[in-house]
């Protein structure tokens, strides 16, 4: 509770919700008392961050309808984008009147994001970043369009392992218990996008083979090869077929998609190719680790890779959050290629290994 008695909640516990919990900290100086989810929507009981001084906090995540305090002492920010107009009603009829709709959270990913790279020694001015030792092409300065791109999976691909900072994952971290990149491994990066995943990887000195048919994407991924010869970009998407196919390409290049058209503004013809196909050919020598965030394509890839899932048995860290029934379906189609495959769920990944 600030110091006027008044209690400051966030409303969702998304992307924009943990960039503006660390914002009012670190930049504002207000920590947020409570997180507000709707009712049925709590998956967790906390949520936990490093605030300004560098100690961990958590704040507890309560149903809306749960609360008990006095209504007219709180503070509420709404970052809940999907049915935003729906919640914001439901928000006042459960008694609340200061509420702050943050429709964008642009402006406070910029400042958040400017002191917290400067706390961890990382300057984004510079043309190579270097997270650590680990060299990264600056797809910011090459093209500021991917800015939202870099902010909303740095979280996920490099926090987590470079700061061991778990605080912004948002679909999850690629590696979870048993399934993790060992030094050597051969591994797909499918959906490599601007490429920070491969980096981290082939700076582990892992053989990375990054799959990607974006457009935006290839471009900022030929810099990053140039930092390590051990990425080989393969242009194509990865799916149950070989061919072509439309994909739904983005101005920013984050949600390029063969599945969903969310608002992106150009359709493009690309190669499409199966896992499998790539091995037979030798264009992928081995499968030690499968990564993917594929928007949607995943039940397609896993399906082109029944063979290799089978013979090599890699591990498998991949997303499940891009239809309601993904997790369900990726799990049958891995149990079903290979049996002894030991598949788990979190976060909004399904990670898989076969025991050794």
């Amino acid at each position: 509770m600030n110091v006027n008695g008044r209690h400051t909640v966030v409303y969702g516990i998304g992307y924009a919700a943990k960039i503006l919990i660390n914002y009012l900290d670190w930049v504002d100086n207000n920590q947020v008392d409570y997180i507000f989810v709707s009712p049925g929507h709590r998956k967790e009981q906390e949520y936990s961050y490093y605030d300004k001084n560098g100690e961990k906090r958590s704040i507890p995540i309560i149903e809306i309808t749960e609360a008990s305090f006095e209504k007219e002492n709180v503070l509420i920010y709404l970052t809940v984008v999907a049915h935003n107009e729906e919640v914001y009603k439901f928000i006042v009829e459960n008694g609340y009147e200061n509420i702050k709709n943050v429709q964008s959270i642009e402006n406070y990913e910029d400042l958040f994001f400017e002191v917290y790279f400067k706390k961890h020694n990382i300057d984004l001015s510079k043309e190579i970043i270097d997270f650590n030792g680990i060299q990264i092409y600056n797809p910011i300065l090459f093209n500021s369009a991917l800015k939202g791109a870099f902010y909303e999976t740095v979280g996920d691909e490099l926090f987590p392992n470079i700061l061991n900072d778990f605080s912004l994952v948002v679909d999850g971290a690629y590696e979870f218990e048993n399934v993790y990149l060992k030094e050597g491994d051969f591994i797909i990066d499918a959906g490599a996008n601007i490429g920070l995943y491969s980096c981290y990887a082939a700076n582990m000195g892992c053989t990375v083979y990054a799959c990607e048919p974006g457009k935006k994407s290839l471009e900022i991924l030929e810099k990053q090869k140039k930092l390590y010869d051990n990425i080989q970009i393969i242009p194509f998407g990865l799916s149950d077929h070989q061919g072509k196919m439309d994909l739904y390409e983005s101005d920013t290049g984050v949600l390029d998609s063969f599945y969903m058209n969310r608002g992106n503004s150009q359709i493009r013809s690309v190669l499409i190719d199966t896992i499998d196909n790539l091995v037979e050919k030798n264009m992928v020598k081995k499968v030690d680790y499968i990564k993917a965030d594929i928007e949607g394509a995943e039940r397609y890839m896993l399906k082109g890779a029944t063979r290799t899932l089978k013979e090599m048995e890699p591990r498998l860290s991949i997303c499940t959050y891009h239809f309601p029934e993904d997790a369900q379906i990726l799990e049958e189609i891995i149990k079903e290629a290979n049996p002894k495959y030991v598949v788990k769920h979190n976060w909004r990944k399904l990670y898989a290994y076969v025991p050794k």
